[in-house]
């Protein structure tokens, strides 16, 4: 319940919503945040759960629609570009058993989710090597949960 206090330093608030209807994460968005500044967006292991790469591109072409420009935007999806069948293999598992199917994207495809932005350093990776201190990876696994972040022009 700490996140939810918000404080003369800024404003903190939760949206209940569903990635499938992005104007209605916009519109109740849009309540706290002022969408003609720059704001930092985040999509963090939820896309994977938008089975069908045609509607997760429009879903993410809208949100990336809204930003500012000076916006920020960070995502993470799975791949399986690192442990291939393994990690086929662990989302077969997931989705025999799972509450919700998840999904495994190229990374070509997750990174056209930031289509029109600059994705920063260290680009797209996984998300086990992306710190802010490039010397404090040490030997942390890769995985093939992927990780960017980008900027709006």
């Amino acid at each position: 319940m700490r996140l939810l206090a918000s404080s003369p330093e800024g404003v903190t608030d939760y949206i209940d919503a569903d990635l499938r209807d992005p104007d209605r994460i916009l519109t109740e968005a849009a309540k706290t945040l002022d969408l003609t500044q720059p704001i930092a967006g985040t999509v963090l292991g939820v896309l994977i759960f938008i089975p069908d790469d045609e509607e997760a591109s429009s879903i993410m072409k809208r949100l990336r629609d809204a930003l500012p420009s000076g916006s920020h935007l960070a995502l993470t999806s799975t791949a399986n570009a690192i442990h291939g069948e393994r990690t086929d293999e662990a989302v077969r598992v997931w989705n025999e058993s799972g509450s919700a199917p998840m999904v495994v994207r190229s990374t070509e495809l997750i990174t056209s989710f930031f289509d029109g932005m600059e994705i920063l350093d260290p680009g797209l990776g996984p998300l086990s090597r992306r710190r802010r201190d490039p010397s404090a990876i040490g030997t942390a696994p890769e995985v093939d949960e992927f990780a960017a972040v980008a900027r709006k022009p």
